[in-house]
């Protein structure tokens, strides 16, 4: 499965991350005709956490692999789930989060697209890298997922 690309008509903002070492992570807000939504970013993290470590995203580095299948993170103690899948024409993705011993919390973003190595989604922005998928939620939908940090996600199938 590979996400579909939009095409794009304007181009909003470019924003330059942390451009040392060998990742550089640039992101161009842009919007389409059906598919991107136009995203206002302020500041972008240059933080990722990775189960209770958090590292400099200058540690990770691009990777060109489809944006499929199913990943998984932890932080601290709760668990968090990442699935892309195809509703009708257009991909999305489910987030599930739960701690331990309370039930599962989920959220869909819909509309998902792709614009090179980013994926962009109504309050979401992820990046596939040499260490799994990371994930920004610029909007906090959980109280316990950070909004200044991305989080580090590995895939499990």
């Amino acid at each position: 499965m590979s996400l579909k690309q939009g095409s794009i008509i304007g181009l909003c903002l470019l924003i330059t991350v942390w451009v040392r070492g060998g990742y550089s992570l640039e992101l161009e807000a842009l919007y389409t005709e059906s598919h991107c939504h136009e995203l206002t970013i302020r500041a972008v993290p240059k933080r990722v956490l990775v189960g209770t470590e958090v590292q400099n995203i200058s540690e990770f580095y691009r990777a060109n692999t489809e944006f499929d299948g199913a990943y998984s993170a932890e932080m601290g103690g709760a668990t968090l789930d990442v699935t892309f899948f195809q509703q009708f024409s257009e991909f999305s993705l489910t987030r599930s989060f739960q701690e331990p011993g309370e039930s599962i919390r989920k959220d869909l973003f819909p509309s998902v697209c792709q614009q090179g190595n980013f994926i962009f989604a109504d309050g979401l922005i992820g990046s596939m890298t040499d260490q799994g998928l990371l994930i920004w939620e610029s909007q906090q939908k959980i109280e316990e997922i950070p909004t200044d940090l991305w989080i580090l996600y590995r895939r499990y199938k």
